[in-house]
């Protein structure tokens, strides 16, 4: 083999010699425990940028699905958005990432307790590749995984777009690559995994959309197929959310109503195919609302397919929370509630209707590479 790459360009040889190395990477996964040694796949300090880039490029072809000798069928899809809370550089001095890590295990814990969570697949998108979050990851045997990774992230492209490079400060737009990236990193996911996600193929089930520092019920699942089939009573509401930010006079005695709007939260989104690709073709949009929120951005996407009914039925006790605001999940009002009112309800009621303004947006998205980017994915 040696001889041969003598033989070789040098350029094509090197080229064989990473691709050889991945393969074996992948190759090893695939065959491995479903625990994830931290020597089956590089180390920031052992690899350059185009190792890196190459290697998750790989893993975005090979879709490696972890447990599947649970021989059980999947009636939701999980996606769960993963990455650091700071800034992103290519140093190994600079990254943050295991400082994500409290959040991400107390998100795996709260996924590990919920009723009918072997019957789901869980996918992890990351905005950036980190072998403590793998590991936490490829720790988990109560179901199926998979891992996808944002190609085009701050990580990857850490002095040029669309990461950060000198032009973002000559354009009359002024950008933010970190900012920026939550929504292409959303938009992305989105797109893989409906369009290209090939054990998903004939899915046409729910599909919810999680962070990394979300906490959970146990009843989350229930109730979302319960609301999924209440949603009957509100044939516009195409979107289900797991909670929602209004909690003004909500009582424990409210944990089986839900509250139909025509705004869309970060609280647990779930939709399915068939709404993906209703949604999908006011593509264009979500990508030139100058808002850096993706919620924000969809909310305007799909006001565009329905302009005046309501569009969403959200839980009115909410079965998530997020560990980044609650702390030890105890001192915000909703991080209460999730602990205390009662669970698994056996039917739900529509509390409430509303009907929110024109959408309103907080900028950050109004340098026109980033919009071509985004239609682009």
């Amino acid at each position: 083999m040696r001889h041969f790459l003598k033989k070789m360009n040098p350029r094509l040889a090197t080229t064989l010699m990473l691709a050889w190395g991945c393969l074996v990477v992948i190759v090893f996964l695939k065959n491995s425990h479903t625990e994830y040694p931290q020597s089956s796949a590089p180390m920031l300090s052992q690899v350059t940028l185009n190792d890196l880039r190459n290697f998750i490029h790989l893993m975005n072809i090979k879709q490696l699905v972890y447990n599947t000798h649970k021989k059980v069928s999947v009636d939701l899809v999980i996606v769960v958005q993963v990455g650091p809370p700071l800034l992103h550089l290519f140093s190994k001095e600079n990254f943050q990432v295991h400082d994500r890590l409290p959040h991400l295990q107390q998100l795996i814990r709260s996924l590990s307790l919920a009723s009918g969570i072997n019957n789901t697949l869980l996918i992890f998108s990351h905005d950036v590749y980190q072998p403590y979050i793998n590991s936490a990851i490829h720790n988990i045997t109560f179901a199926k995984t998979m891992q996808i990774f944002y190609p085009l992230s701050v990580q990857m492209y850490p002095d040029e777009f669309p990461g950060p490079s000198l032009q973002d400060y000559l354009d009359e737009d002024w950008r933010n690559a970190t900012v920026t990236q939550l929504k292409h990193h959303w938009w992305w996911t989105s797109n893989f995994v409906f369009n290209r996600v090939r054990i998903l193929h004939d899915y046409s089930g729910p599909v919810l959309f999680l962070e990394d520092d979300n906490y959970l019920t146990p009843d989350f699942i229930h109730c979302l197929f319960l609301m999924r089939d209440h949603a009957s009573t509100c044939p516009s509401c195409r979107f289900l959310l797991l909670g929602t930010a209004k909690q003004g006079h909500l009582l424990p005695s409210d944990y089986n109503a839900v509250i139909v709007k025509s705004n869309l939260e970060n609280y647990g989104v779930a939709l399915n195919r068939s709404t993906w690709h209703e949604v999908s073709k006011y593509g264009e949009f979500f990508c030139k609302f100058d808002d850096y929120q993706w919620v924000a951005s969809l909310t305007h996407a799909v006001r565009q397919l329905i302009s005046s009914d309501p569009t969403t039925m959200a839980l009115a006790l909410p079965r998530v929370a997020r560990t980044t605001s609650c702390g030890s999940l105890s001192t915000r009002k909703s991080c209460r509630l999730v602990k205390s009112f009662r669970q698994f309800p056996t039917f739900f009621t529509t509390k409430t209707v509303e009907v929110e303004s024109a959408d309103v947006s907080h900028g950050g998205w109004t340098n026109s590479r980033d919009q071509i980017l985004c239609m682009g994915m």
